[in-house]
């Protein structure tokens, strides 16, 4: 009778070392890079003038009313009129911010601003809102096609002084808007 080939036992363990080892590596670095990730995300979400909780990023939302003719909608909010077209989709996630709050004035308390839409929806504008005062608008109507990429932000200053209002363009083109002690004037973006 013919004896089978002997098993090689020596080559199965080591290759199921090696892939238990590569596995394990494989994880370990996916563990630590998504609870990176995750424990990043909070941290990015405030960074951002959100508040995180529920594994979802809340941006601010505007509390004064609107002047008239302009209303205040979430990028959540203008996401299902788009939902057909890739690039708007894309464009108002979660990150972008439509609202901020910060002292602009230095008076002590929260001003807002906001990027609002006309009522038609064809044109969108960013306004100030300073606290106890009058609406500002601060840029001119833009058509809402370009607002894919447009958000709101709120540089800190390096050394005292006041925060200023950042409008960031999908393009890099920032500008920025910060008060002068009498009203909001354009700076070096």
């Amino acid at each position: 009778m013919i004896e089978p080939p002997p098993i090689p036992v020596g080559r199965i363990l080591r290759g199921c070392l090696l892939s238990v080892v590569m596995v394990l590596l494989l994880m370990g670095s996916c563990t630590v890079g998504c609870l990176g990730r995750g424990a990043e995300y909070p941290q990015r979400c405030r960074n951002n003038g959100g508040v995180a909780g529920d594994m979802a990023c809340h941006m601010p939302r505007l509390t004064v009313a609107p002047p008239e003719g302009w209303v205040f909608r979430t990028a959540a909010e203008m996401r299902p009129g788009y939902d057909g077209d890739a690039a708007w989709r894309e464009a108002l996630d979660h990150y972008q911010r439509f609202a901020v709050q910060a002292d602009f004035d230095g008076e002590g308390r929260d001003d807002q601003a906001a990027i609002l839409v006309n009522e038609t929806f064809e044109t969108f504008a960013v306004f100030a809102f300073p606290a106890g005062g009058e609406a500002v608008r601060l840029t001119p109507p833009l058509p809402v096609a370009a607002l894919p990429g447009r958000a709101l932000a709120v540089r800190k200053p390096w050394r005292g002084g006041r925060p200023s209002l950042v409008v960031k363009a999908a393009g890099g083109e920032d500008e920025a808007f910060a008060w002068d002690g009498a009203a909001f004037v354009k700076t070096a973006g």
